[in-house]
């Protein structure tokens, strides 16, 4: 009787495990629907990141764009209105040496000397005036036999001869008058110079100030630094967008995960 009641199972028990095993399988999602959930969140989170990462790049190609173009258009103001002043400084110094009135003279100046420098250094003259006088001189002694007191003529044509030489070949007079002109050139020229070198220094202090007024009126340091700083502040607002936007897809992607791993706990 007892061996039998020790032998005996219980009724039912296999159907009982069976049941549990079931009921739990039944509340439980197979492997292959947590891995789909775990590769969405990933796809989810890596799409947010390249669309935040294509759309910076475009505002940062945007926002160079538009500073160049801002430096471009400044530094063509600058240089279009430094082009104007500087034609100005040109046609200013220009006329520091250019036709005044101290120029003409002392072009005219230079001319009387160069002509007179010619002349001092040419010896045409002078040698038609030395045959001339050889010529009145042989003659002469050609003459004085048949004139009264023949030695005394001699010595006078010879006389006057020697002053004809002398005569030809002196030039004292154009010497001095040579060395004049050569001074009187050489104030003129000083007085060219200092005028022009005045006129010089005052175009320059004049193309000095207008460059500066120039750049004044186009401003170009403060756009400069407002471009810059539009510059600089939209590089930072497309910085901040983007770290959002990877944060908000990183929160998009844990909470895909978060429903992916809740699924899997028995319900």
């Amino acid at each position: 009787m007892s061996e039998s009641k020790k032998s005996a199972k219980p009724v039912g028990s296999a159907k009982v495990t069976r049941s549990k095993e079931s009921e739990k399988s039944a509340g439980t999602p197979d492997s292959a629907e947590t891995s789909g959930s775990f590769s969405e969140a990933f796809v989810t989170y890596a799409k947010g990141v390249e669309e935040a990462q294509t759309e910076t790049q475009k505002e940062y190609g945007n926002a160079y764009g538009s500073y160049a173009v801002a430096l471009q258009s400044i530094q063509s103001d600058t240089l279009q209105r430094s082009i104007e002043v500087y034609r100005t400084f040109v046609e200013e110094m220009n006329a520091a040496f250019g036709e005044t009135d101290i120029y003409k003279r002392c072009v005219e100046a230079y001319q009387k000397y160069s002509a007179l420098l010619r002349q001092f250094w040419d010896q045409t003259e002078s040698q038609r005036q030395t045959e001339e006088a050889y010529r009145t001189f042989m003659n002469a002694l050609a003459e004085s036999p048949s004139m009264s007191n023949p030695d005394v003529k001699r010595e006078e044509a010879y006389r006057r001869y020697i002053e004809s030489l002398k005569a030809a070949w002196d030039k004292t007079g154009l010497y001095q008058q040579t060395q004049d002109a050569h001074t009187n050139y050489l104030k003129l020229l000083r007085e060219v110079q200092e005028a022009g070198q005045q006129k010089a220094t005052d175009a320059l202090k004049r193309y000095v100030e207008n460059l500066r007024e120039t750049l004044l009126q186009v401003d170009t340091a403060k756009r400069s630094e407002a471009a810059l700083n539009s510059y600089i502040e939209t590089l930072d607002s497309t910085w901040r967008r983007a770290q959002d936007s990877h944060r908000n897809a990183a929160i998009a992607s844990l909470k895909s995960l978060q429903n992916a791993w809740e699924s899997t706990e028995p319900a």
